[in-house]
């Protein structure tokens, strides 16, 4: 029984020598942890600031603008500050135990769903950012030795996983309401095309119309060209029908045709050019505003219309279905170009942590 008693009290002072280890551990380690809290707070503000919008990436007449948004101040600072985080936890989880990586973790997690209340447009990006900060932690925990490689191996892994989030998270979001962004980009494209329209058509019909007048005023009308439409048979059985013509000698109304039809000849000529020069002036003189109007582009051009015919499309019926992935890879595309630069920051500023303390 004293034996029994004896193990007892050691394994509880074991315990007790355990416990105040961690907790000794889990303390040195939370300046760092709070400010990665703290950069992580500060990127969340960012980020809203940069105002990003889910509806901007089919919005085609705001690409250019967008792509200033990821050169703006608001966002090269989050890209800082957000690796600033990154290598806070990531020098705070070196060595630690699963228990204190779980406590980092579920502190980001909190942070990140707190952030998500007062900005809910932006509450899936930030667990996806809360998300990564405590993969970073936990890559970070069971490293053996703290260098500038290991630093970034974790900072990879945390970034990684950003990556496959950002991917689901996108999806997610669009997925129920494809119809509606679907919408979106089909508006904007068609008002592109309708402003292209608009300052295209008006030099497209001139040069159409001048092409028109050009070819009308090649075309070559002779006397050759008169007498094969009007022969002189044709025009003596017509004067037949007059009675004063038809009482006449033979040889007399032979003379008489012969001498009018020259003459008709003659005439219809003279007419005829004149009539295919008026019609080659009138085309090239024509007023623009009796060419297409704006209504009639409206029309022609208007998202409805064009949603009408690529329903009667199957490809284009599984375009609109797979339009939620596709959306979600472009995202990804962005995201995989701002882990590369947050990977190189927070593995320097990990390394630096750690020669400086």
């Amino acid at each position: 029984m004293p034996e029994i008693e004896k193990e007892k009290e050691e394994h509880s002072e074991e315990h007790k020598v355990t416990v105040s280890l961690s907790l000794n551990s889990l303390s040195s380690r939370l300046p760092f942890i709070f400010l990665a809290l703290v950069f992580l707070g500060f990127s969340f503000y960012l980020f809203t600031r940069a105002n990003f919008h889910t509806a901007e990436l089919f919005d085609v007449s705001r690409y250019e603008y967008n792509a200033l948004k990821l050169t703006s101040i608001s966002f090269i600072l989050f890209l800082f500050s957000f690796a600033f985080s990154m290598a806070f936890a990531i020098h705070g989880g070196f060595g630690s135990s699963k228990i204190e990586s779980a406590v980092a973790a579920i502190a980001y997690l909190i942070t990140a769903a707190a952030a998500g209340l007062l900005a809910p447009a932006y509450s899936l990006a930030f667990i996806a950012f809360g998300i990564t900060l405590a993969a970073a932690h936990f890559a970070s925990s069971s490293s053996k030795e703290q260098t500038f490689g290991t630093a970034w191996s974790s900072a990879g892994t945390a970034l990684f996983l950003l990556l496959i989030l950002s991917v689901v998270f996108t999806y997610a979001k669009i997925a129920p309401e494809k119809e509606h962004y679907f919408d979106v980009f089909l508006n904007s494209t068609t008002d592109i095309a309708k402003d292209a329209a608009a300052s295209f058509a008006p030099e497209a019909a001139r040069q159409a119309l001048n092409l028109c007048a050009n070819t009308i005023e090649r075309v070559e009308i002779n006397e050759a060209n008169v007498k094969n439409a009007i022969s002189k048979a044709d025009l003596q059985a017509s004067l037949e029908h007059n009675p004063t013509f038809s009482s006449l000698p033979e040889g007399t109304k032979n003379q008489l045709a012969d001498a009018y039809y020259q003459s008709a000849t003659e005439q219809a000529l003279t007419v005829s050019n004149k009539l295919k020069n008026d019609l080659a002036a009138g085309i090239r003189n024509a007023s623009l505003s009796q060419q297409a109007s704006k209504e009639d582009l409206d029309k022609a051009l208007s998202p409805a219309a064009l949603r009408q015919q690529l329903d009667k499309i199957p490809q284009a019926k599984a375009a609109v279905a797979a339009f939620p992935i596709v959306a979600a890879l472009s995202v990804a595309s962005l995201v995989s170009l701002m882990n590369f630069l947050i990977k190189i920051i927070t593995s320097l500023t990990a390394y630096g942590i750690k020669k400086i303390t």
